[in-house]
């Protein structure tokens, strides 16, 4: 019988999806010049090339691909294989939920809290970028992927409203602002936003210029918490939706300076219509919805 190295194997397949040796190092915590090594012994055994570099990038070859499928397939049945081993020990449902930097904390506790209380279900949370819980959940890597934005996802899947929440600006009680009304005496003062490839960011954007705001961009994040906490810090405004700041809002921290009338941020739950897990996973959601209603 042909034998694989299967420690290679692995390392192939966190290369080929972070698309970076650099990246899947770090994730690995090995050094690049020995993941490089064993990826060039993998290519050897197998005798096939398994990455091309284009443009300075790192592209799978037709075999790469081939092989990040099916070693996605022995390395999910693996995770299977261990959650079938727990369950023999637990009767709880695993339920992996995806969640964007963007989505502020206190809405994941309010989503979440009722599930950590639940003696049927053992929780895991992931914070990542929205793109990567995308393929995430495209490749039964989390069951839930919470998002702050509707979003194209392939006929598999099925999106539930979960609520809205408004945008506020808000700065520091002691942050200087001319005396205008709002939102014109945001217009040129100094201004931390959210990253361009966070969705919510564009409606912010068109806010800013249908009134014809311009103000002075000194940085970005896509961090809601990170964003909120430098808003804290006398540097600039920022405007974030008003669940993540409304504790924060007192005498000698956050100052409200205004909603975005006509912007809302609407949150949603997406799963897999084919999930093992999905009744599990519509009581969840189900729970959530009725509570926020009362």
């Amino acid at each position: 019988m042909n034998q694989i190295n299967f420690h290679h194997l692995y390392h192939f397949y966190i290369v080929a999806k972070e698309g970076s040796i650099k990246v899947a190092s770090q994730k690995l915590h090995i050094t690049q010049p020995t993941l490089s090594t064993q990826i060039k012994s993998l290519e050897e055994q197998l005798s096939l090339n398994l990455f091309e570099r284009k443009h300075r990038k790192l592209e799978l070859t037709e075999a790469g691909l081939s092989l990040l499928k099916k070693s996605e397939k022995i390395f999910n049945l693996a995770d299977q294989l261990v959650s079938s081993i727990g369950s023999s020990q637990s009767d709880r449902d695993h339920i992996k939920i995806g969640i964007p930097l963007s989505v502020s904390h206190n809405f994941i506790t309010d989503f979440s809290l009722k599930i950590w209380r639940d003696d049927t279900i053992k929780t895991s949370i992931q914070h990542n970028h929205v793109q990567n819980l995308i393929q995430m959940l495209d490749n039964d890597q989390i069951d839930l992927l919470i998002t702050d934005s509707p979003l194209h996802i392939s006929g598999r899947h099925e999106s539930f409203y979960l609520g809205e929440d408004k945008l506020v600006a808000v700065a520091h009680s002691k942050f200087n602002l001319p005396n205008k009304k709002f939102p014109q005496n945001l217009n040129r003062q100094k201004y931390i936003r959210f990253t361009q490839d966070i969705p919510l960011q564009s409606d912010i954007n068109y806010f800013l210029k249908n009134n014809s705001i311009r103000p002075e961009v000194i940085g970005e994040v896509d961090d809601t918490a990170l964003l909120r906490y430098l808003s804290n810090n006398k540097l600039a405004f920022s405007i974030l939706p008003y669940r993540s700041v409304k504790k924060q809002i007192k005498p000698e921290g956050l100052k409200l300076l205004g909603e975005l009338k006509g912007v809302k941020l609407t949150l949603w739950a997406v799963c897999s219509k084919s999930s093992k897990k999905q009744l599990t996973l519509h009581k969840v959601i189900n729970d959530f919805f009725l509570r926020s209603k009362k």
